[in-house]
C-alpha cells in the first residue's frame, strides 16, 4: 500500500499504515493540496487514485508517468465534466471542480472479446462480428500483432461515447492464412495466454467454453479445420 499512501500523504492524507501493509487507519477531514507526482512505477489504480483525490484538493495536481497506462479514469471524468488534460504519459487536473451527471454508455470488455477474435483467426472460413467494443488505444495492442501476422480485421462504425471509442471489429482471417505466414506458434501463445488469464477469472471459463464450442473450437484441431464458414454476432 506504500504506493498510494506517500503520495496521498504528499497530498495532505493522514493514513497511518503497518510499514506501508494493511490495515491502514484514514483519518477524514483533512485539507488536500495538489501535488506534482511522478509515479516510480506505472500504474493506472494509483494514478487514477490521486487524480480523483485532485478533484478535493486546492491547486493543481499532476501525474507523470514512466511510460503510458490506461486512460479510462481520465476520459471518464472529461465526460462528467471536468477540466482535465492529458496525454499519453501525463495527466493534469485542477481541483475544486464540480462534476456534473451524465448518461454513460459501458462498451463491451476488449479483453473479453481478445478471446473470440483469436479463435476466429484460428478457424479455416470463419466469419466474427462483436458489437460496441471499447476501442481505447491502449487496449487494442492484440489487433496490431495479429494484423501483422496477416489477420483481417476490420473495425466498423466507430463511433465515441463517454469519451471512450467504440467499434464492431470484424474478423475474418483463417487459420491456414496465418500458418502460411509462419506465425501459427505466435498465435498459439496468444491462446495460451488467454487461457493464464481464464484461470485467474473462473466465472468467465464457465461461460466461455459454450460459445467457443459454437465456433467449432472445442472439438480439437480436427474439429477447428472442419469448420468451413460460422458466424457468430454477439
Amino acid at each position: 500500500m506504500r504506493r498510494i499512501v506517500e503520495p496521498l500523504s504528499r497530498m495532505g492524507a493522514r493514513i497511518d499504515s503497518s510499514d506501508g501493509l494493511p490495515p491502514l487507519r484514514i483519518t477524514g477531514g483533512q485539507r488536500l493540496h495538489g501535488i506534482d507526482y511522478p509515479l516510480p512505477v506505472a500504474s493506472a489504480q494509483v494514478k487514477s487514485a490521486l487524480l480523483l483525490a485532485g478533484l478535493m484538493a486546492e491547486g493543481e495536481t499532476r501525474i507523470r508517468e514512466p511510460h503510458a497506462t490506461r486512460d479510462y479514469t481520465e476520459r471518464m471524468l472529461r465526460a462528467f465534466g471536468a477540466d482535465i488534460d492529458f496525454e499519453p504519459g501525463v495527466a493534469d487536473l485542477r481541483g475544486g471542480q464540480r462534476l456534473c451527471a451524465t448518461d454513460v454508455v459501458v462498451p463491451s470488455d476488449f479483453s473479453s472479446a481478445a478471446f473470440f477474435i483469436v479463435a476466429a483467426t484460428l478457424v479455416r472460413g470463419s466469419e466474427l462480428r462483436l458489437r460496441r467494443v471499447g476501442m481505447n488505444p491502449r487496449r487494442t495492442g492484440l489487433l496490431r500483432v495479429l494484423r501483422a501476422m496477416g489477420a483481417d480485421i476490420v473495425e466498423e462504425a466507430v463511433t465515441v461515447a463517454g469519451e471512450e471509442p467504440l467499434a464492431a471489429p470484424e474478423q475474418g482471417a483463417s487459420m491456414r492464412e496465418l500458418l502460411r505466414g509462419g506465425h501459427a506458434a505466435i498465435t498459439w501463445g496468444l491462446v495460451t495466454c488467454g487461457v493464464a488469464w481464464g484461470l485467474a477469472n473462473f466465472g468467465f471459463l464457465l461461460w466461455l467454453p459454450s460459445n467457443l464450442r459454437g465456433m467449432g473450437m472445442m472439438g480439437g484441431m480436427p474439429g477447428m479445420l472442419g469448420v468451413q464458414s460460422s458466424l457468430h454476432d454477439f
